[in-house]
């Protein structure tokens, strides 16, 4: 749970099937996400604050920042709730929603981004393979 969120950039660029333009064109229409989208359901931490509205924005900004576009409460159907209490600083929340539109339009991640091409005769290991450390 604690990097969960980091994840979400798998679904940049995400393929919906069948006629996309109409799909879209009825859900801005109708203003209902009744599309072909994924529901996603992410657990992470969020540290505990006065207010609920604080924590819960918390892990909305750390889900918005790794999908790369905003997520809309009412738009994308988002729910939040807490799962557990983990400690006197950090609840564990689960955030739901349903993938926005505007994340379709956006660049799919490479999968080898950060791995070098170079391999040595030693199963394939090279210390100049590593991984790149990313921010």
């Amino acid at each position: 749970p604690a990097s969960a969120p980091e994840f979400l950039d798998a679904f940049r660029g995400y393929k919906l099937v069948g006629n996309r333009s109409n799909q879209q064109q009825s859900t801005e229409t109708n203003g209902v996400n009744n599309t072909a989208l994924p529901r996603i359901h992410v657990h992470c931490f969020a540290p505990k604050t006065a207010e609920k509205e604080n924590f819960y924005q918390c892990a909305v900004d750390r889900c918005s920042a790794a999908l790369g576009c905003s997520l809309h409460r009412e738009k994308d159907k988002v729910e939040i709730h807490v799962v557990r209490d983990v400690s006197p600083g950090k609840n564990m929340l689960c955030v739901s929603f349903q993938l926005p539109l505007a994340a379709l339009d956006l660049p799919c991640i490479s999968l080898d981004r950060g791995f070098s091409s170079k391999t040595n005769d030693n199963h394939g290991s090279d210390r100049s393979a590593k991984r790149v450390k990313t921010d």
